[in-house]
C-alpha cells in the first residue's frame, strides 16, 4: 500500500476522512520489521502458482514415452506438440503483459491461474492428438 505524506496541519493529526497519521518528520523511514500476514499469505500464493506453473511446463517431456506410446506418435509428432505448446506460450506471455497492464494483477493473474488450470484439466482428459495439440497450446 502506497502512503502519501502530507504536511501535518497544526491542528490536527488526522487525514480529512478520519483516518489517524503517524508524524514521521523526524524519521528518516519507515521500519520494515513488521510485513502484514496477507502480504506473506499473496507472496506464498505467488511461489506456489510460479512453482506449478514451471513443473506443469515440464510435465510432458517427463512424460514423453507414455504419451508417445498411448497416442501412437512418431517422436517428430510429439515435437510439434511440445512446440506448439512452447510457441503458443510465448505468444501469450506478450499479450499477458499487456492485460496485466491493462487490468491489473488484481484480475488478470487469478484469471490467468484459472484457464491454466483449466487447460491442464482438458490436458489430461484428451483422448485424441488433435485435442492434445490444442489444448496445450
Amino acid at each position: 500500500m502506497e502512503r502519501i505524506l502530507t504536511k501535518r496541519r497544526a491542528d490536527s493529526s488526522k487525514y480529512p476522512s478520519g483516518r489517524q497519521v503517524r508524524d514521521l518528520t523526524n524519521e528518516f523511514h519507515e521500519s520494515t520489521s513488521r510485513v502484514s500476514s496477507r502480504t506473506w499469505w499473496i507472496c506464498g500464493f505467488l511461489f506456489l502458482a510460479t512453482v506449478l506453473n514451471y513443473l506443469d511446463r515440464q510435465v510432458l517431456s517427463l512424460t514423453a514415452d507414455k504419451i508417445i506410446g498411448e497416442f501412437g506418435l512418431t517422436k517428430e509428432g510429439f515435437g510439434k506438440i511440445i512446440a506448439a505448446f512452447r510457441y503458443s506460450y510465448g505468444i501469450v506471455q506478450i499479450f499477458g503483459g499487456f492485460l496485466v497492464d491493462t487490468h491489473g494483477p488484481r484480475i488478470t493473474y487469478p484469471a490467468a491461474g484459472g484457464l491454466w488450470s483449466l487447460a491442464g484439466l482438458l490436458t489430461g482428459l484428451s483422448s485424441s492428438v488433435a485435442m492434445l495439440s490444442s489444448f496445450r497450446a
